[in-house]
């Protein structure tokens, strides 16, 4: 059904092992947003690797799955940034790029914009500023990204629904509203909560009408920027803990 949709509110999914036994990487990643489409569903997917840091633009060690954006190397050859921290490349030849096997795609540019083209008929266009502007299929199918500067504000799927973004005052992401008013709200440690690095994430609060759930995160406390932002501890809003790294 076309116009079904639903907000995950199952905090935790841990149908698989969340650590990789070859290199002790803890790795999590859940859909906290999702609403049915004919073709593209939307699903608002959050990935955490504990052994990749990142900072912006969303949190340490964390991104989502529509921060997605290229970069042109000096070498000519063109990266392109995932949404789960990976960085594939695109070489230059000559004229052309060659294809990436490990994502199945071709990357082409088209009326001035790089194009990436994926074996299943999936296309992301990207901006002059190399950020995500759509994604399409051959169907006519697709998604729109709207920014403001270079903060990601809305999202329009393919039954022309709106996702709305906004951010707090330190440029880290706050919420997401659908356009049913729900919401997924994102908390962070401040300087007052001394036990903690400003700016980790501390909450994901999954608000569905009259349902509140939460996923809190503690973290290792350490000088080296790496093993400071480290997850312990998964926390549901019962008190329930899903993980917990020794």
């Amino acid at each position: 059904n076309a116009n079904t949709s639903q907000i995950n509110i199952d905090p935790i999914n841990l149908t698989w092992d969340p650590v990789n036994l070859n290199t002790w990487e803890f790795i999590f990643d859940n859909v906290i947003m999702q609403h049915n489409s004919k073709w593209f569903p939307f699903e608002f997917w959050v990935n955490y690797w504990s052994k990749i840091v990142s900072e912006w633009p969303i949190w340490y060690n964390f991104d989502h799955v529509y921060n997605q954006y290229i970069t042109e190397q000096l070498n000519w050859n063109i990266y392109y940034h995932n949404w789960k921290l990976w960085v594939f490349e695109f070489v230059k030849n000559s004229n052309w790029f060659n294809y990436n096997k490990y994502i199945s795609a071709e990357l082409k540019i088209v009326d001035g914009k790089y194009n990436i083209i994926f074996n299943n008929s999936k296309t992301i266009v990207f901006n002059t500023d190399l950020k995500i502007e759509s994604i399409n299929d051959n169907f006519g199918n697709t998604f729109s990204f709207i920014y403001d500067t270079e903060k990601l504000i809305q999202i329009i799927d393919s039954n022309n629904r709106m996702y709305n973004l906004s951010y707090n005052s330190d440029s880290k992401l706050q919420n997401i509203t659908d356009f049913n008013w729900n919401k997924v709200e994102f908390v962070y440690y401040q300087d007052w909560d001394i036990n903690w690095t400003k700016f980790d994430l501390k909450t994901i609060k999954i608000v569905n009408w009259a349902s509140i759930k939460e996923i809190n995160f503690t973290y290792t406390i350490w000088a080296d920027n790496v093993s400071s932002h480290n997850i312990v501890k998964l926390i549901d809003s019962e008190n329930n803990i899903y993980v917990k790294n020794i």
